[in-house]
């Protein structure tokens, strides 16, 4: 959604249409489950994670 606001625009996205909010998210839940000794499980959110990633940072950034 797009915004006006006083001296310009703010888009609005959903948080889980960002990948960095995915992957701070899944990170999160994969910390959690460690902490509580559920090794495999904590290990598939940290999969679940990185697979939010995927070449550089902003590389299609101008």
């Amino acid at each position: 959604m797009l915004r006006t606001e006083q001296g310009g625009y703010r888009l609005l996205v959903p948080d889980d249409a960002l990948d960095l909010t995915r992957f701070r998210s899944a990170a999160a839940r994969g910390w959690a489950t460690a902490s509580r000794g559920a090794h495999a499980d904590a290990v598939a959110a940290f999969d679940a994670a990185l697979a939010e990633w995927s070449g550089e940072p902003l590389s299609n950034v101008a």
